[in-house]
Order: C-alpha cells, then structure tokens, then sequence
C-alpha cells in the first residue's frame, strides 16, 4: 500500500505541474466571482459583493445636467452607497453578478461552491501578501493554482479509485487518460470555473461510495461530497439522484448515512437561495442563463435546442464533440456495456446513468457548444466517470494487441490535442474570430491581420475595417460543424502567434483589475459600440 501511495502522489505531481507548464492563466468572465468571492468572505464575512466593497464589478454612470457619464470608482468607499441613494450615481453589475431581492447585495451568478472551495488558498495566501484585491496577478494565480490542484485531486481519486477496481497499471492509466486526455487540461485546470472543484467532489463522492460496503463512514463521505458537488454545478444534482437510487435498490443500509450527509450541503444551497432570492429553488444562474439565452437565440427558453442537434453537437461536432476533442473515451462506451453486464462492475452503473442524464441535460440547453471554449466545456464533469469506464476493457486491451494499439493511438490524439489547447487556446482567437484591415505607423500598405482581436493591437494602428466570425451568433454557428473551419486546425496552425496573443490578453486582463481607469475607459468604448460591457 506504501508504494501505491507514492504513485499516488506522483500522478497529483505530474497533473500538477503539467498544469502550469504553459505559463499564466485562462482569462475567464465566468470564473471572476469565483475568484472574488473568497475576498468577500475574508475581508466581510459575507457571500454576496456590494457595489461600495468591490465597484470593480460592476458599471457605475453619474448623472450629470449634461446627462450620464461613465463613471468608475477607483477605490472601495462606504460613502458610494448613500450617493447610489440618492440617485447621483447608478450601477449594474457585470454578468458574473446577480441583483437578489436584499437592496445593494448582488450574488455570484455561478454560485458558491468554487468560492467556498478556493477559500483556504486565499486565506494562506493573505498572510504572506498585502491587499490581494489590487493585486490580480496574485488573484488569478491563485485560482489557477485552486483550479490545477482540483483537477490533479481528481486524477489522483480516479487512481485510488481504480485501485479497488483493476490492475494498478490500469487505475494509473485511466488517471492520466483524466488528466491529460480530457479538457480538463486544457480547460478545468487553467482558472477557476466550477468545473475543477466540481470534478474534484464528483471523484471524492465516488470514491466514497466504491468504499462504502467496508464502513459506513465511506457511505457519509459519498454523500457529503456529492453534495456539495452540486454547490459547485447544479447538474451534478444527478449524481446524488443516481446514487441514491442505486443504494435504495442494493444497498438500503448505506441509504440513511448518504442522505443525510448529502443533504447538509443541500440544505445549506436552499438556505442560500432562500436568503438571496426568497426562494429555495431559485438559482441565480437560472435568472442570467435566460437573458443570455435571449441574446443568443431570440427566446429566454433554455431548453430549445432538438435533443438529436445537440447530442451530434456536444458528441461529435469538429469544434466541441467529445470524442473529437478524447476520442480515447470512445471506448468508455464499450466500457460502459461491460460495467451494465458483469456484477463487478456495479457501483459505475448509477454514475453511467448521471452522466447520460447530463449529455441529455447539455444537449438540449440553448448553448450546448459553451459559447466561447475550447472543446466541450459543458459536459467537461463527466470525464471522471467515462476515464473510470475504460477500466472494464483494461484486461481484455492487454490481452489483445491490436485493441492496445487502437487506445495507443486514440491517446496520442487526446493528449496532443489537450496539450496544444493548454499552450494556444486565447478564448476569442478561433471562437471569434477576426478580419481587420489595418494601418501601422511608417508603412504605405495596410496591413490584413485574422485572428488579432482590436484591445491586443498596438495603440498606434488604426483599424480601418473588419469583421468577426463570432460562433455564438446564429449567423456563424455553421462554423462549430466545418472541418475546412476547425478550431483544432486553427490552433495547429497558428500556434506561436495564438501564443502570444494569449499571453497579451492575460497583461490586459490583469490590467483592467490593477487600473480602474483602464476598465474605465475600456467599458466606455464597450458602451460607444453599441455594447453591455
């Protein structure tokens, strides 16, 4: 046991590391809360922000006899709320934020459960660092250290996991196909989306429940950590639902320890809600998610996409399918019929079917391609269960050279497709991508620049036309289903300028935290175009 403890760690080591090998971090609009939301706490006690504590997160206009201007705050200042009052100054907050029926408090749109996850990263790290709050690179290196450490957890899990199931090499190998074949590289482990944390309670509450015959405790660990999955992603609400069923139809006497550890998280997302919103049931993302729904497809309806689209989609689709992106988890659905058939296998047969439930649950959402990623960021927590269903077929893979060689090469792919979203995925490059015609200082000649986006170009170009190609636009969408327009093919092919203009926009995401007035003036030119900044 010894030594399966040491490789343990030595796969939390390598994730972790290979993690923070492409430098900086993943700018992402929906992790801001998470990363803020830690502040909160520490420095308020509190899990809603304040247009006074935080006014970086918000739009701030002062009203003047000349009418509105942008206006920005450059500091946290208790006074703002009485001149909000007063009506001298009205805000909104970014779309990371929530209004709540509390006047002057605005929730994280995508819950706690990261926040509350990253708190104790935070908290070493404002003992040694003064004012984490106007330090962004502080704060978003931390969240990707929180992010990475999720991830490389759950790759760890997955291997001890593994080891109560199949051969030691096998429970290695499904680790690493985890860890480096899934986006959960290139994506889970590069800031703090829900993603990674959620991973990580996913793993931890399977785990418990593969345990939970040999001590009761195992049953409460299972359950406890599955809830507070769902603080993480309310759809991992399905993991709970499964594995209860499960313990009700095979093993009723775990059935009272895992509820009643699942349901203190649970209770306390209702408390939450409940405070918040005056309703138990109400989320604030459900609230955000149909205003975006609105924007992108004309309805407020989440459920409008056909079920056959979207499954072809998060599936198949060149720019986000799962088995384009890991088609070495093509063979967990072989895995998959194996676990249903032979009694050994029993305990992945509830997590299957939350996994099926959530394809279901993605497919048909209005933005089952996940906006603007890298891949299938939508269905991304369910790569822990599918790396655990390629351990049925680990036996009969070594036994058979020609299906070994087959994972080999489904492998390769997986893993250099991850590896090359982690070092050039720029979040706009490909999903937005951009045709300007520009005029650089000294030349005669304009200039046709695709793929660079206007806020990376130098201050002293003039752009003189262009257009983007924007997937989230009914108009572009054509382009998530075109091999001749492959965001993998894009990345492949423009590798070193994606690179650095990845490593630009993470100077000018760290900026618009460090200088107000850069947000300022950025939100300014955001509202001259005609758009919400």
């Amino acid at each position: 046991m010894p030594g399966h403890a040491a490789r343990g760690l030595w796969v939390f080591g390598l994730l972790l590391g290979a993690y923070h090998l492409n430098g900086g971090f993943q700018e992402g609009h929906d992790a801001t809360g998470h990363v803020y939301l830690p502040l909160q706490l520490l420095e308020h006690g509190q899990l809603s922000f304040r247009p006074e504590q935080a006014p970086l997160h918000f739009s701030w206009q002062r009203h003047t006899p000349e009418g509105p201007r942008v206006h920005l705050p450059l500091e946290p200042d208790p006074a703002l709320a009485g001149r909000i009052e007063r009506g001298e100054l009205s805000v909104a907050p970014h779309y990371y934020l929530q209004p709540t029926a509390r006047p002057g408090q605005y929730a994280n749109t995508f819950g706690i459960g990261p926040g509350l996850y990253a708190l104790p990263f935070y908290a070493a790290a404002s003992l040694a660092v003064d004012d984490l709050q106007v330090q962004p690179e502080w704060m978003w290196g931390i969240a990707k250290l929180a992010a990475a450490a999720a991830v490389a957890g759950t790759g760890l899990l997955i291997f001890l996991i593994g080891l109560r199931l199949a051969p030691p090499w096998a429970a290695l190998a499904a680790a690493l196909v985890y860890g480096l074949g899934t986006c959960a590289w290139s994506i889970s482990s590069q800031t703090l989306w829900q993603h990674g944390p959620n991973g990580l309670f996913l793993a931890l509450g399977i785990y418990g429940l593969v345990r939970a015959d040999e001590r009761r405790v195992f049953a409460l660990l299972s359950g406890s950590a599955l809830g507070f999955a769902v603080l993480c992603r309310p759809d991992s609400a399905l993991y709970v639902a499964a594995v209860g069923a499960y313990l009700l139809w095979s093993r009723r006497a775990l059935l009272l320890p895992f509820t009643a550890a699942a349901a203190v998280p649970l209770l306390g997302l209702l408390a939450y809600n409940l405070h918040f919103f005056r309703d138990p049931f109400v989320l604030g993302q459900v609230g955000r998610a149909r205003m975006l729904a609105l924007a992108k497809t004309g309805s407020p309806e989440l459920w409008s996409t056909p079920l056959h689209e979207g499954l072809a989609g998060i599936l198949l689709s060149p720019s986000r399918g799962l088995f384009v992106y890991s088609p070495i988890l093509l063979l967990s659905l072989w895995g998959a019929t194996r676990a249903v058939h032979e009694p050994r296998w029993m305990p992945l047969r509830p997590l299957l079917l939350a996994v099926l439930g959530i394809w279901v649950a993605s497919a048909l959402h209005f933005d089952w391609w996940s906006g603007w990623s890298y891949g299938y960021r939508h269905i991304v927590d369910t790569a822990p269960v599918l790396a655990l269903l390629l351990l049925p077929l680990a036996e009969r893979a070594r036994a058979r050279p020609g299906l070994l060689t087959l994972a080999a090469v489904l492998c390769v792919w997986s893993v250099g497709v991850q590896a090359l979203g982690a070092a050039a995925y720029d979040l706009v490059g490909w999903n937005q991508l951009e045709q300007l015609e520009v005029q650089a200082p000294g030349e005669a000649r304009a200039r046709v620049l695709i793929g660079v986006s206007r806020p990376t170009l130098p201050r002293d170009f003039e752009v003189l036309r262009g257009h983007t190609r924007d997937v989230d636009a009914p108009a572009h969408r054509h382009r998530l289903w075109s091999f001749s327009d492959w965001q993998i093919a894009y990345y492949a092919a423009n590798f070193e300028r994606a690179r650095l203009h990845r490593q630009r926009r993470i100077e000018l995401w760290t900026e618009r935290f460090r200088n107000p007035r850069e947000r300022m003036r950025r939100d300014a030119e955001r509202v001259r175009r005609g758009r919400a900044p």
